[in-house]
């Protein structure tokens, strides 16, 4: 348990140090120094400013990078070179390339700076001198620098004016003069470092002060940089030197010692970085000199050295010794001081030395708050810290306090996330949600021990539920939807050719290098550009919109006798044992107009009820569903299984329904694969006979729900079915010559390849009573004088689907075949390490929208491995392609097609399939199916839903309807399969 709780803490961002990011840390926060007040400048300027800051200190550099260069922009035609606006903006633009690595860029910005600096700085302070010292560190990370000496030389005299020869920027001074001065007597001979060691060896000497100089100059600049192959050997020749010439009882030589220490650590070597580190630091206590920074940083890398063994006793031994040097020389408001604070609390607590580990985190939070340190992010080590300790101590109303505290701001996280997302940020977003999903897994073990001691915890896990389920789905619509809302020409263009790169970059991917023809890093590049330029206006569009979504607002969204059901499901993590094997457990939040609180009602354990769909899988699908939904009558050895699934899902939160009429509910998890309306009561009613069940992506869509949507005779339809799917290409060619690729946005991308592991060999038969059923709905409509289209036969190309130029239907019916095919390789997370799991498999999520489609005309052809006409659609429509489409002008969708409604299912996000690939292109409702249903009856069922809903229903109404007539005659294999998800 403790080293899962400590992955947590690292995860709050206090365990993470390179000397690399140190510096960065460094060069950033001293130069910010310089720029501590500003004159006010225009609108513009400032919010291009502001939005730098939050995009730098957020992390996300590439998003920074364009407010940076906004910024430039805006001070170059407010601001005067001279003011300090316009130094602000080079300084942003230092900084994030430095972030990004852009050395070439970083040195140019500082370069500008420094010139503007030298020109109107009157003092020169020790604040100025780093930031002349942190060029330098910029200057020594290219290759071939083009510097102007002079600049830098003009500089240097004017820092001379520093007397402080002990000051930890004198060495580094040092070097500059010495390097500025070979550069400026000699600015076209450029030698290389084993010319230059070899030319002061013999003109000095190497034990010489001026070779040991350069020397260690060259291992600390490779070393700065992450070098740290090159760095080594000129570490190990300034060690050796000194220790054969004596030279190895002052600072120079214990930081030589102290720098080898820090390369074994960076490379998970603890015995070797112990060694060293203990070697540099013994001597450097010898010189008396341990109030320089270099020595605290060397004492509490030497104490982290411990961590990779696990020696928790050591870490604490080193840290409390480390915590009044720490002070010392940085003083207890520093970020370093806290460091060790928090590591202290940590590593006493993986000891079980509770109140020593209590003392700790509650010391930090003391001197953040006297150092007036107001961001509650600063905390968050320190509350998951006391979270655990109380919970392990019991003490309930405590550990509830500070879990509150890390739920709201892991939900103030994936808000900052989500703000700096673009659009292609959707790997990214899945990822970091995986992250949080184990936070929230830790915090939903504690609240579910504890929700009858304090009911308002489910009110917070609700809220939790709202936000991130279908987090990425709802961002990435809005991001599309505001572009196209914005009416901005330039913007709309731009996000067309970006889907089009995209479409290109996946499918590139997807091939073997071998078959490339295009240049993958050019498209990739043009991309990126195209995105850069989009993100700026769609921040400002959706700067001030919330994800958030409170479960009260929900509620007021609840007419009487109306519930809301939010399922979920964690990973069960035991207060002392920690993450347990087969402890995925599913939980239902039910929330009425009258609660004061949501209730949490425990479910099952997803393990075991997984075990139990796979023994009921049945000799065929409709063995299948009559196993999962018919009531075994109480007999012994009975196949049917249906009170089971009822005991499973329903009967544990059945009480709490009482005198409801209608539900809404969000499924998770493995539900998904469940047909609410026809899990059994008894054996002779089910829920559809009780309930108006209407499933939705998330309850939050119940604030947004409409009262009634009916059919309009404004409307169009377009029909598809009676499909030949063996079709030659020549006859293809034929019918999707009368289709022309158009400029309509989103829809101008030729088909998606299908690849090698998406073919599934065989052939897709005829489905005859697919004509027979888009004939009916077609003689529906023209009865009711709304506009179809129907397609057969060969008509029916993929091209007619996605290439339309004055048909535009709010309702599309597809009558064929689809598929859907599982993820190969199931991601497994380690119990002992939550964070190392295969991101690949869990975010992949181009390749899992391929995995499931629907086929149209000649799509026998593909599915066997021939490659379609030059210039056609290959017949496979996939889920990725849909996806990409814009069907912001269709109000339904129905997929009459066996398993539309399957995918994968990863993590918040829900299933990854036909359904979210047409929520993504703006379909409001969909109806889709679990399992293949026979023609005759399919047929039935939407003749009773269209008929019902030409006759003046609401949709919901009309769909219930048909399927309560349905279950009047027949059993739910016959029409329980067919859902619509709004």
């Amino acid at each position: 348990m403790q080293n899962s709780l400590f992955f947590v803490e690292l995860h709050a961002g206090f365990y993470y140090f390179s000397e690399k990011k140190y510096m960065r840390i460094r060069v950033i926060v001293l130069m910010a120094v310089l720029w501590i007040s500003f004159p006010v400048f225009s609108q513009q300027w400032k919010e291009a400013d502001a939005a730098f800051e939050e995009k730098f200190n957020a992390g996300d550099f590439v998003a920074a990078e364009v407010f940076a260069t906004t910024c430039l922009k805006a001070a170059e035609q407010e601001c005067a070179k001279t003011d300090s606006g316009y130094e602000k903006a080079l300084k942003n633009l230092a900084s994030v390339n430095e972030a990004l690595g852009n050395m070439e860029l970083t040195i140019n910005y500082l370069m500008e700076l420094l010139k503007l600096q030298t020109q109107r700085l009157e003092n020169i302070d020790q604040n100025f001198g780093l930031v002349i010292s942190s060029y330098f560190d910029m200057y020594n990370a290219i290759t071939e620098p083009t510097i102007e000496i002079n600049v830098l030389k003009k500089t240097y005299d004017r820092l001379k004016q520093i007397k402080e020869i002990d000051n930890t920027i004198y060495f580094e001074l040092t070097t500059i003069y010495s390097t500025a001065i070979s550069e400026f007597y000699n600015p076209s001979n450029v030698v290389s470092d084993a010319e230059l060691l070899k030319s002061l060896r013999e003109k000095n000497g190497e034990s010489s002060d001026v070779y040991l100089t350069v020397l260690d100059s060259l291992a600390f600049s490779n070393k700065m940089y992450g070098k740290y192959a090159q760095a080594k050997p000129f570490l190990i020749e300034s060690r050796n030197i000194r220790l054969k010439s004596g030279k190895n009882k002052g600072i120079e030589y214990a930081k030589v010692c102290t720098s080898l220490g820090y390369l074994y650590f960076i490379w998970q070597k603890p015995d070797s970085a112990i060694l060293y580190y203990k070697e540099g630091i013994e001597v450097w206590k010898k010189t008396g000199k341990l109030k320089d920074p270099e020595y605290a940083d060397a004492f509490l890398y030497y104490a982290m050295s411990y961590q990779f063994k696990q020696d928790w006793a050591k870490c604490c031994e080193l840290y409390e010794e480390a915590l009044p040097i720490v002070k010392s020389v940085y003083g207890k408001n520093h970020y370093w001081y806290s460091v060790v604070l928090v590591s202290l609390g940590s590593f006493n607590k993986v000891l079980n030395n509770f109140d020593k580990a209590e003392k700790y985190y509650l010391e930090d939070i003391q001197v953040r708050r006297d150092n007036k340190d107001t961001s509650e992010m600063s905390y968050m080590a320190d509350y998951w810290g006391l979270a655990s300790i109380y919970d392990i101590k019991g003490n309930g109303e405590k550990s509830a306090y500070y879990f509150k505290k890390i739920n709201d701001m892991t939900l103030q996280n994936i808000e900052m996330l989500v703000s700096t997302m673009n659009i292609s940020s959707e790997k990214k977003i899945a990822q970091s949600m995986i992250g949080f999903q184990f936070s929230l897994d830790w915090i939903y073990s504690f609240m579910s021990r504890r929700e009858k001691d304090f009911p308002e915890l489910a009110g917070y896990i609700y809220n939790d539920e709202l936000v991130k389920k279908g987090l990425v789905l709802r961002v990435i619509k809005s991001k599309m939807e505001a572009a196209l809302d914005s009416k901005d020409t330039a913007l709309i263009r731009a996000l067309d050719q970006w889907l089009l790169y995209r479409q290109q970059i996946s499918k590139l991917n997807l091939l073997p290098l071998s078959e490339r023809k295009s240049n993958l890093a050019a498209i990739e590049k043009q991309a990126k550009k195209l995105e850069d330029e989009m993100f700026y206006s769609l921040y400002m569009i959706l700067k001030d919109k919330s994800i958030s979504t409170d479960w009260k607002t929900v509620q007021k969204g609840l007419k009487p006798e109306e519930a809301a059901i939010e399922f979920f499901n964690f990973d069960y993590f035991d207060v002392t044992k920690g993450n347990l094997p087969d402890s995925t457990l599913y939980y239902a939040l039910i929330l009425k107009p009258e609660y004061k609180y949501p209730k949490m009602i425990p479910l099952f354990c997803g393990q075991e009820f997984s075990a139990f769909l796979e023994r009921n899988r049945g000799k065929n699908p409709f063995d299948q569903v009559r196993r999962l939904y018919t009531w075994s009558n109480g007999q012994e050895n009975n196949k049917y299984k249906g009170d089971s699934t009822y005991s499973y899902i329903w009967k544990p939160i059945e009480k709490e329904l009482q005198g409801i009429k209608t539900i809404y509910y969000s499924p998770s998890g493995l539900l998904y694969k469940i047909s609410f309306p026809a899990i059994p009561l008894n054996d002779s009613i089910s829920l559809i006979d009780h309930f108006h069940m209407r499933q939705m992506s998330s309850t939050s869509m119940v604030i947004h729900k409409k009262d009634s949507f009916q059919l309009s005779e404004e409307y169009k339809a377009l029909l598809y079915g009676g499909i030949f799917y063996d079709i030659d290409t020549t006859t293809m060619d034929k019918y999707a010559g009368k289709y022309k690729v158009h400029g309509d946005f989103f829809i101008r991308d030729r088909s998606f390849e299908v690849t090698d592991s998406i073919r599934g060999g065989g052939t897709w038969a005829y489905l005859e009573g697919t004509l027979k059923e888009v004939n009916l709905i077609d003689s529906l409509f023209h009865q009711s004088h709304v506009a179809s289209k129907l397609l057969s036969k060969g008509d029916a190309v993929e091209e007619s689907f996605k290439y339309t130029d004055d048909f535009h239907p709010e309702i599309i019916h597809i009558a064929t075949h689809g598929y859907f095919l599982p993820d190969p390789s199931p991601p497994v997370r380690d119990p002992l390490n939550p964070f190392m799991i295969d991101y690949k498999s869990q975010t992949n999520t181009d390749e899992s929208m391929l995995r499931s489609g629907l086929l149209f005309a000649g799509a026998n052809g593909t599915w066997q491995g021939m490659k379609p006409g030059v210039g056609l659609d290959d017949g496979i429509l996939t889920a990725y392609e849909v996806s990409r489409l814009n069907l912001s002008r269709t109000k339904l969708v129905v997929l009459s097609a066996c398993e539309t409604g399957l995918g994968e299912v990863k993590g918040s996000e829900g299933v990854y399939g036909l359904q979210r690939a047409f929520k993504l292109a703006g379909v409001d409702f969909i109806i889709m199916s679990l399992w293949q249903i026979p023609d005759a009856q399919t047929v039935e069922l939407m003749h009773l839903f269209y008929s019902a809903w030409i006759n003046g229903m609401d949709i919901r109404d009309a769909f219930l309807y048909a399927q309560r007539e349905m279950n009047k005659e027949y059993e739910a294999y016959f029409w329980a399969g067919f859902v619509l998800l709004e």
